[in-house]
């Protein structure tokens, strides 16, 4: 299984962000090298190895979604965001980094036939 960091000891997740544009649209919207940056900011700190990280760059494929529109949600559902997403991510980078870190503490556990270490 990959390796999310050294730095992390994890196994990686992938996810999808669709919500991600271009530099000449809406200000209110995020780059993809925007939402790297952020993730790098809320990171770093705990993991100093990913300070010197740096994306990794591929060609589209088919499928990518490159301009998502949420006015479907808005419309049928009443969506309408409460945070900018540097302040979302802020909010939930506890939990991710909590959950990743302990599901890499249990699989190491496993593999080892050791107890699992208790958070205190």
């Amino acid at each position: 299984m990959p390796r999310f960091s050294p730095a992390a000891m994890a196994s990686t997740l992938g996810l999808r962000y669709f919500n991600v544009f271009g530099p000449r649209q809406d200000p209110d919207r995020t780059t993809l090298n925007g939402l790297y940056a952020e993730l790098l900011r809320l990171l770093a700190p705990k993991f100093p190895r990913l300070r010197d990280a740096s994306p990794i760059y591929r060609a589209f494929r088919d499928g990518d979604v490159r301009q998502a529109d949420v006015g479907k949600a808005v419309r049928l559902l009443g969506y309408a965001p409460t945070d900018r997403i540097g302040r979302g991510l802020e909010l939930a980078m506890p939990w991710y980094v909590g959950s990743v870190l302990s599901m890499s503490r249990r699989r190491d556990c496993a593999e080892t036939a050791q107890p699992m270490p208790v958070d205190r």
